[in-house]
């Protein structure tokens, strides 16, 4: 495919009563800098741009993660998946605790659709592991939860999505998997009042 795909959000708690002199500092190098320029302008979808800071990174440094990480993600967004693929390794070796590099890798697996037990075993623990690395990524407990689904386990499935809906409260969409999978479990009237409230959302956006 060589269609254009959207991102998954990115989450993160917000730290209460934070105090300036808690933060630690250093100065970025260049190629520190454009990865990190680079990779937000990703999120902000300026993808030219994006791409301009992160191939810079890369020139002045080959082993960034975080640029490796970025590229990564414009070749899955211009639907490359093995260059995105080989992107991703690069990034997973040069930083094991980039979580979303093992992210995408696990999403880009043939695990990731396959019907065998022992390949959709492999897929749940590759969840899991970015869960380990960052338990606020909703997306990955939307995975578990299609997972779940995909295996008639319908009450694993309404816990994992009410997860990500608790971390990603302003996403429509998970407010709607839940209310259906609240449905698959009989309990109709809070699926009712769920589904108002994604309704409200989505005519917000």
């Amino acid at each position: 495919s060589t269609s254009p795909r959207n991102f998954q959000n990115l989450v993160f708690s917000t730290v209460p009563q934070t105090r300036e002199d808690g933060f630690s500092s250093r100065k970025l190098s260049v190629a520190e800098a454009d990865a990190e320029i680079g990779n937000f302008q990703l999120w902000q979808r300026d993808m030219p741009a994006a791409r301009i800071r992160i191939e810079q990174a890369l020139k002045a440094d080959p082993d960034s993660s975080l640029a490796h990480e970025g590229m990564g993600l414009i070749h899955y967004n211009d639907g490359k998946d093995q260059e995105a693929l080989r992107e991703f390794e690069r990034a997973v070796q040069l930083n094991e605790r980039s979580y979303l590099a093992h992210y995408y890798l696990t999403m880009l697996s043939p695990k990731a659709v396959s019907n065998e037990a022992t390949d959709q075993d492999t897929f749940r623990s590759s969840l899991l592991r970015v869960l380990e690395l960052n338990p606020n990524f909703a997306p990955a407990y939307i995975e578990l939860a299609a997972l779940d689904i995909r295996q008639n386990n319908l009450k694993a499935a309404l816990l994992r999505a009410q997860q990500a809906m608790g971390l990603a409260p302003s996403k429509a969409g998970y407010y709607s998997l839940v209310a259906r999978l609240l449905q698959g479990v009989g309990r109709g009237q809070e699926a009712e009042a769920l589904d108002r409230t994604a309704a409200e959302r989505e005519s917000e956006r």
